[in-house]
């Protein structure tokens, strides 16, 4: 039901959309790819896109409206080497690493995995204090600096729709693992 919230329709995926540029003859891994929401848009365009997701649920819902050039697939990220791809898109997957170690393993997966200029798009949560309920999102950041818990409560006007936990890891830890796994260029953007 996250489909259908304001910042996600409205500010997050023409956010990632732009940041991932053409896709004509490109591969797209959609990493924590849920129902298919980043997977179906990628997929207008891409010549493959392969989306992974360990809620089989989750799978599922997405296989109902799967198009032939998305391959879903049930799968845990935060093992075992990933496809062979042009881009990755991680949508708020780093928060869902244990701690730096987990965070260092899983980017390394991802940088391994992309061809030569290939790209990752992350969404990160970094929770500003803002209310941001009519949006969709109430983020409260529970402890200070990396390893702290991100409480993330997802609504859609009133209604709630799930309460999420992840960790929290600042910019610069992020960018200098990023650093250290291999990737030459990382640029932060806003929404």
């Amino acid at each position: 039901n996250t489909d259908a919230k304001p910042d996600k329709q409205f500010s997050i995926l023409p956010t990632v959309t732009g940041l991932v540029g053409d896709l004509v003859g490109k591969t797209v891994l959609d990493l924590g790819c849920g129902s298919g929401f980043f997977t179906r848009a990628f997929a207008c365009f891409a010549k493959r896109v392969i989306g992974i997701d360990n809620a089989e649920e989750q799978i599922d819902i997405a296989q109902q409206t799967s198009e032939s050039s998305i391959d879903y697939r049930l799968g845990d990220i935060m093992e075992g080497e990933l496809p062979e791809c042009d881009i990755v898109n991680a949508p708020f997957v780093l928060g869902y690493c244990a701690d730096v170690v987990a965070l260092k393993a899983l980017l390394g997966r991802i940088y391994r995995s992309l061809r030569i200029d290939g790209k990752m798009i992350g969404v990160v949560d970094l929770p500003s204090g803002a209310d941001l309920k009519r949006f969709g999102a109430t983020k409260k950041l529970h402890g200070e600096g990396d390893g702290a818990k991100i409480e993330i409560i997802l609504s859609n006007g009133d209604a709630t729709i799930c309460t999420l936990w992840a960790t929290y890891f600042t910019v610069e830890t992020i960018t200098d693992v990023l650093h250290d796994v291999g990737f030459a260029e990382v640029t932060w953007h806003t929404p």
